[in-house]
Order: structure tokens, then C-alpha cells, then sequence
């Protein structure tokens, strides 16, 4: 991840947005989620490129939906 996205702030920011534990990061996904809808995807986006001052395309937005896609998206953007 870039200099601008250290993984340390990217684990802490979903673990703030989702309300969960940085163990279960891991877990997070889209489809498998009762707390991950479309309304907190949007906001989930929407918090992204505001903290990390990005702009997603909608292939991406449409991808991230779990951590792995996440922070490979985020790397991708930020280099």
C-alpha cells in the first residue's frame, strides 16, 4: 500500500465503519454480511474517497466488496 494508505490506517478505518474487530477484517464481505447493504456500501465509498481523496470508478465500487479487493483497489489508486 502507498505512503498515503498505511494498512494500519486502512485496518482501523473499516474496523471503525463496520464496528467490528481488526481479526475479523478478514471476514468482511459483501454478499455474507447482515451489516454490509447497498445504503452502507454507498456510504462505505462515499467515506473512502473523502478520507483517502481518491475517486472510485464504478468497476471498482462494484469490487470492493471485501477486504481483500479493498485494500488491492485502494493500492492500485494511490501508485
Amino acid at each position: 500500500m502507498s505512503k498515503d494508505i498505511s494498512p494500519k490506517d486502512l485496518d482501523e478505518f473499516l474496523c471503525n465503519f463496520f464496528k467490528i474487530e481488526k481479526k475479523n477484517l478478514n471476514k468482511i464481505n459483501y454478499s455474507k454480511s447482515d451489516f454490509w447493504d447497498s445504503l452502507s456500501h454507498m456510504n462505505l465509498i462515499g467515506e473512502i474517497e473523502k478520507k483517502y481523496k481518491v475517486k472510485l470508478g464504478y468497476k471498482d465500487m462494484i469490487k470492493m466488496t471485501n477486504y481483500k479487493n479493498i485494500t488491492q483497489i485502494l493500492k492500485k489508486l494511490k501508485n
